[in-house]
């Protein structure tokens, strides 16, 4: 998309109902300050932006016209404030010469009073005393009351400063976030059955792709389609909490979106923050009489949701042609069974599944998604992956789940107490059903760094309560917590931005280029190594090794060729997609990339593989700022990390030392970072592949390239930060280029 940015004389400026009417929420008493379509030209102009010579031409007439016209204004008022009727119409009779003169001035030079002036009804004075309001402001530096007119400027350019840029101003309002129409909001309680029979009298299946949604929701999505009615009659008592009548409707409702004329329609249910693209599903709508959203229970580990309080949005596209439809299918669970940065499991396999399952096979929590993860892997290769709805009913809603409810746990502090013997607590340690090695061993044995006591056997008061002066305490340590919930989680997201903003320019390409990377045993584990921070080779399926100088594909039939190379010779050549710009985005070759490890198929020609790269790495980091929540471990400070990781992206001279850096790095080495951000390799590869293209362009950092409007679009820049710098530097009448992603959505431009 381009932009052009013009510098034109305030008078000939349209005015924007829709900016004056954010703006003056801000203004409050000044609002009418608005209306002149000269005053934030002229905020900005003497606050020393925009200017040139016409514009300062401009503004010395208005100043110097303005003078006359105050003279005569003195002399007519004297003569008129007895009477105190200051209307156009009065005025036009007994000070006609004042007020032909006046007119002419106003409409010279202040368009937008145009029309008051010649109203017989509006009050002269009020557009006079708006006017020399207006006057003084130019004045600033001349008259008597300059002091308290700079500040006003001052205080008008930090106003439009806050309206223009902050997080809820005008332009990142409508870049970054937009009002979304046909969408609504519940609290979400877990939805564990296999037909909806269970909650109405209908036979209609249920599965992992169906959401069940109150009444008010279908009823709105009809406004849509005025040909379709759901007749029942009161529907009115309906919503207003007849429970017989919410029944009635929802199973009109369900007639008409399972089996009637809706039943191809998609709606799409969001959990914010939206960390990743996960955190967008799509789902085959169902109604019923609770006030509630009826989830699968099995998508909450996409969505990172749980039934305690979770809220989520709901959104009906009305215009769902066939090109949309095949969008939203393949936003359904059962095509997206993995996780989008490690290719783990991305369906909930958990506590009473995972306790069923522990009575039927002996077996825990990781041997069940190991198990899972295979069946659901043989299904995609079949290309059957309407078949996983299906298994996860048979095996394990109707499976596992009934097991665990046949095999109840009780769980008493006696049974904590004697966890090693046949009860439900050694049950639960078993099986893994529920709680992490760090919170058991704070249950039974100590309290690392602490306390040498246990929350079984009860906390001395002196490990509670600071007593001495660098003791750590149950108390400072839930202090912390709260604090790191908070200042840790705004630094992820803020890492998270930084990420999409950096990488949101990459789309996949349909071409044959890429780099040779070494990899050597520094960051790919050997054969039986443990390390915790490198990368298995396995992560490399779908991609390209170079054997005798040509491109060879990892492989079921060629991996243990490449693992014995490996082991043999220490290292292995890796193609790594190559950055080529193209009309000011950036591409990577498919090829090279590999296969989308959350659909286990090739990815798209021009699908935004940079913003999925940024959101899974931010993500991570984001549910990592939070450990300190769970587990009471410190949490990680993400602004030190993120600076980090940029600067050694531009910085190191191979992607290998890149890795290796960010594990290694006196500054990063306490936090672990790639042992915590555990991702597939490609999204590092990506991150320092355009680190390293930006920096043959002359661009040295991640800031420099944020800052960078020449190169990236004004646009593109003010709606991420720095947003009155750009207009401070902007060229006039010059073309840009915007090159991030939501400057096209913003503006209804096709996109890529």
């Amino acid at each position: 998309m381009k932009s052009i940015f013009e510098n034109k004389l305030p008078n000939k400026i349209k005015p924007n109902k829709e900016i004056e009417e954010f703006l003056s929420q801000k203004f409050r008493k000044d609002k009418n300050l608005l209306s002149i379509p000269s005053f934030l030209e002229s905020v900005f102009y003497l606050n020393g932006y925009f200017n040139n010579k016409e514009i300062e031409d401009y503004f010395e007439q208005i100043k110097v016209s303005f003078k006359a016209i105050r003279g005569e204004w003195k002399v007519a008022y004297e003569s008129m404030k007895a009477r105190k009727d200051y209307s156009v119409k009065t005025w036009k009779k007994e000070q006609s010469a004042f007020y032909d003169n006046f007119k002419n001035y106003v409409e010279k030079y202040f368009e937008n009073y145009k029309d008051d002036i010649n109203d017989d009804e509006k009050s002269i004075k009020s557009i006079y005393t708006n006017i020399e309001k207006f006057v003084f402001l130019l004045n600033a530096n001349e008259n008597s009351r300059s002091k308290k007119n700079r500040e006003t400027l001052k205080k008008v350019l930090s106003i439009i400063k806050e309206s223009l840029f902050q997080k809820e101003g005008y332009i990142r309002s409508h870049m970054v976030a937009r009002r979304i129409h046909n969408s609504g909001r519940a609290v979400i309680t877990p939805q564990p059955k296999d037909n909806i029979n269970y909650y109405l009298d209908q036979n209609i299946p249920l599965n992992i792709n169906t959401v069940i949604l109150p009444i008010e929701f279908g009823l709105e999505i009809l406004k849509n389609h005025k040909s379709i009615k759901c007749n029942v009659m009161g529907i009115d008592r309906a919503l207003k909490g007849d429970y017989k009548k919410r029944v009635e409707v929802a199973k009109c409702l369900n007639e008409i979106f399972s089996d009637g004329d809706l039943k191809n329609k998609y709606v799409i249910l969001n959990r914010q923050p939206s960390l990743h693209r996960h955190s967008m599903q799509s789902f085959k709508p169902l109604f019923w009489q609770n006030y509630t959203i009826g989830l699968p229970i099995n998508v909450c580990e996409g969505f990172g949701a749980d039934f305690d309080g979770d809220t989520m949005a709901v959104y009906y596209p009305y215009d769902q042609s066939e090109e949309i439809r095949e969008e939203l299918y393949k936003m359904l669970p059962s095509n997206n069974p993995f996780k989008l940065g490690d290719g783990s499991l991305n369906y909930s396999i958990d506590q009473d599944m995972v306790f069923g399952y522990y009575t039927v096979t002996k077996k825990d929590k990781n041997s069940m998604k190991e198990e899972y993860s295979e069946k659901f892997k043989k299904l995609i290769q079949a290309k059957q992956n309407e078949d996983i709805p299906e298994l996860i009913n048979q095996e394990i809603i109707n499976g596992y789940l009934l097991s665990s409810m046949e095999n109840n746990l009780t769980l008493s502090v006696y049974e904590i107490e004697k966890n090693e013997e046949e009860n439900s607590m050694k049950y639960i340690k078993q099986s893994k059903c529920r709680g992490k090695k760090e919170q058991f061993d704070q249950l039974f044995f100590e309290i690392n760094g602490v306390s040498n006591s246990n929350f079984l056997k009860g906390i001395p008061i002196d490990d509670y309560f600071k007593t001495g002066k660098n003791k750590a305490t149950i108390s400072m340590r839930a202090r912390r917590t709260l604090m790191d919930k908070k200042l840790h989680v705004a630094q992820a997201g803020y890492f998270t931005r930084k990420l999409v903003e950096f990488l949101g320019n990459i789309y996949v390409g349909d071409f044959d280029e890429y780099n040779e990377i070494m990899l050597t045993k520094k960051i790919i584990k050997s054969s039986g190594e443990d390390s915790k921070y490198k990368f298995d080779l396995s992560e490399y399926m779908g991609r390209y090794f170079i054997k005798d100088g040509k491109a060879v594909k990892i492989d079921e039939n060629t991996i243990i060729e490449i693992a014995n190379i490996f082991e043999s010779q220490g290292k292995l050549k890796i193609c790594s997609p190559k950055i080529v710009e193209d009309d000011n985005s950036f591409y990577v070759s498919k090829k090279y990339l590999g296969h989308d490890i959350s659909t286990l198929k090739e990815f798209e020609t021009n699908e935004y593989i940079g913003l999925s790269a940024g959101h899974v790495l931010g993500e991570r980091g984001t549910q990592l700022s939070m450990q300190t929540f769970h587990t009471g471990v410190k949490g990680m400070d993400m602004n030190v990390i993120s600076s980090k990781i940029f600067e050694l992206a531009f910085s190191e001279k191979t992607f290998e030392e890149f890795i290796y850096g960010i594990e290694n790095d006196p500054t990063l080495k306490q936090y672990e970072v790639l042992e915590n951000i555990k991702l597939n390799p490609i999204y590092f590869e990506l991150l320092y592949s355009l680190a390293q293209f930006l920096k043959e362009k002359g661009i040295k950092s991640a800031k420099s390239y944020f800052m960078d409007f020449k190169t990236r679009g004004p646009l593109t820049v003010m709606s991420f930060e720095n947003g009155m710098r750009v207009l401070k530097n902007i060229e006039f009448s010059k073309e840009y280029v915007e090159t991030h992603p939501r400057t096209s959505y913003t503006f209804y431009n096709e996109v890529k």
